[in-house]
């Protein structure tokens, strides 16, 4: 996975929720995906937060993974985006 370097990424928990974190110039990234019968896919939630802060949610709402490994993939290409905003 690109990503895992540069964010320094883990898988932290596996099904029915899986969770994989990692950070950014000092944030705590938490991308939390799991399957969805309903929609037959992968939705992706995203967060970070500084020590001593409130999480923030980033919006990925409209996008889904086709299976676990793609909707980290989705989150972690999120991530990349907002960690250009980041200061």
């Amino acid at each position: 996975m690109l990503f895992v370097q540069r964010f320094n990424v883990r898988q932290v928990a596996h099904a029915p929720r899986s969770v994989q974190t990692g950070s950014f110039q000092n944030h705590e990234i938490e991308i939390i995906t799991g399957y969805d019968a309903v929609n037959d896919r992968y939705p992706i939630h995203i967060r970070t937060h500084r020590a001593g802060e409130p999480w923030q949610k980033i919006d990925a709402s409209q996008t889904w993974g086709a299976d676990e490994y793609d909707a980290f993939e989705q989150g972690w290409k999120i991530v990349a985006e907002w960690a250009k905003t980041v200061g």
